[in-house]
């Protein structure tokens, strides 16, 4: 019985884990390419600005992804555990599969925390050539903005993957995204230019 429990576990874990990095990956690349556009727009040439202004609200999204998920997947887990001792009529706090669900709510944590860290730092990544004088820093812009593209056409076709749906088209909705963001960007520094003015 604990075996197939475990199982199961395994099971459903896979897909916890997944919903868990494709949202929090999606909430860190629209938030840097938020940063980068504002960046963009106001003419920002210092490259150490920019590489603190993106990962300032990537660690905070990652503080908060493992603080929240471990806080409600303990809660959740223990409600698991306790559901299955009822069935089993017995303690399984300290067998495999207590341990296992201990394991998970920690994996989960790291999966929902790190997620929007690593794609904000793939994303700033250009700005530190910039600072090492490899590139400009108008290059380093482009270059942030077509890898954001990227991840976020990636996530489309990994979530079009999981949902047995065209890759292409899931993909490109998800750039649409990105786009309705630089949209709203240009629109709101518009906005402010014309007060300013």
């Amino acid at each position: 019985m604990e075996k197939k429990e475990i199982l199961k576990l395994i099971k459903e874990e896979g897909k916890i884990a997944r919903r868990f990095f494709v949202m929090n990956s999606f909430d860190g690349i629209l938030t840097a390419l938020g940063v980068l556009l504002a960046m963009y727009f106001f003419q920002q040439e210092d490259s150490r600005f920019v590489i603190l202004s993106c990962m300032a609200p990537a660690l905070a999204l990652m503080i908060s992804g493992i603080w929240s998920a471990y806080s409600i997947e303990k809660v959740e887990r223990a409600k698991e555990l306790d559901k299955i001792e009822e069935k089993m009529l017995k303690n399984l706090e300290n067998t495999e599969l207590g341990e296992r669900l201990s394991l998970l709510v920690i994996m989960d944590s790291i999966i929902n925390g790190i997620s929007p860290l690593i794609v904000s730092m793939i994303i700033a990544s250009p700005f530190a050539l910039s600072l090492l004088r490899v590139i400009e820093i108008q290059t380093a812009f482009h270059a942030s903005f077509t890898l954001a593209g990227i991840l976020l056409f990636g996530l489309g076709a990994f979530i079009g993957r999981i949902g047995e749906k065209n890759k292409i088209l899931t993909g490109l909705s998800m750039l649409v995204v990105g786009l309705l963001i630089a949209v709203l960007m240009y629109m709101l520094n518009s906005s402010l230019r014309g007060v300013q003015g």
